[in-house]
């Protein structure tokens, strides 16, 4: 399909901007350039099956990276701009026909721990006590998880690790390192591609190896696989941890078919 505007180049304005400029203009002068378009394409990831991964071309997965590089900037993830009013966020993405979700409890699919208040009790559950940005979807497609502020035994998430361990399939965020995600040309990499369903998570469909496999890191149990997965990073100490090379680790080909109890 063919977009009068691509995300890259809206991209690129949103950089060129000065730090405390008011990025609306920029934002509603690139939609009125490639609305219609840019809808028609988000209608139709929105309307594509997740499997076969072979009915998804390359291109509409380096655009949904391109877009989701738009939205680090918006959500004041890339230095040394801030965080557009809540507002501006959502009449673009509404613009774009993306929705926002919210779940009543913790939910690891559609929410990122960007802080955590440490419970006394190691078996105090999670639970949300500040959001900072909504989730947000296109279809069935995740988008962008919401960032939120926790409360939790170290049971759960342990301050140190689910706040500031190295984001996966992330390419920045203030505060804590992302590791590497991206092809060595960096607006040809794939969007990390996962769905709700009414029968599971599906997390990851691009990826080749199933993360039940005891080969995809044998240096970690099968629980800290499957929670790395699907936090995108640790949210508790490895087992393993001081054998374990950041660097090294390479989660990006697991996949979950995470269904429901």
């Amino acid at each position: 399909m063919e977009l009068t505007c691509d995300a890259r180049s809206l991209y690129k304005r949103l950089q060129d901007l000065p730090p405390d400029a008011d990025a609306r203009p920029t934002l509603m002068g690139w939609l009125d350039e490639g609305l219609e378009a840019y809808r028609a394409f988000l209608k139709s990831v929105a309307t594509a099956p997740a499997y076969p991964v072979s009915v998804w071309y390359p291109s509409a997965s380096w655009e949904l990276y391109a877009l989701s590089r738009v939205n680090d900037v918006l959500l004041g993830q890339v230095w040394p701009r801030g965080q557009v009013p809540v507002h501006t966020y959502l009449e673009f993405v509404g613009a774009l026909g993306m929705r926002t979700v919210a779940s009543t409890c913790f939910d690891p699919f559609l929410y990122e721990i960007s802080e955590v208040i440490q419970a006394d009790d190691p078996a105090e559950p999670v639970s949300v006590v500040g959001l900072h940005s909504p989730a947000v979807m296109v279809g069935d497609l995740l988008f962008s998880r919401a960032r939120v502020t926790v409360r939790a035994g170290s049971d759960h998430a342990v301050v140190g690790w689910a706040d500031t361990s190295a984001l996966y399939w992330t390419y920045c965020r203030q505060g804590r390192p992302t590791e590497g995600w991206g092809s060595n040309s960096q607006w040809q990499t794939r969007f990390r591609r996962d769905y709700r369903t009414p029968e599971a998570d599906l997390l990851n469909v691009e990826g080749s190896d199933y993360v039940i496999n005891s080969d995809c890191e044998p240096l970690l149990s099968l629980d800290e696989r499957i929670d790395l997965l699907r936090h995108r990073c640790f949210v508790r100490p490895p087992a393993h941890a001081d054998e374990l090379c950041a660097d090294d680790l390479r989660p990006y080909d697991w996949y979950l078919v995470d269904r429901r109890t």
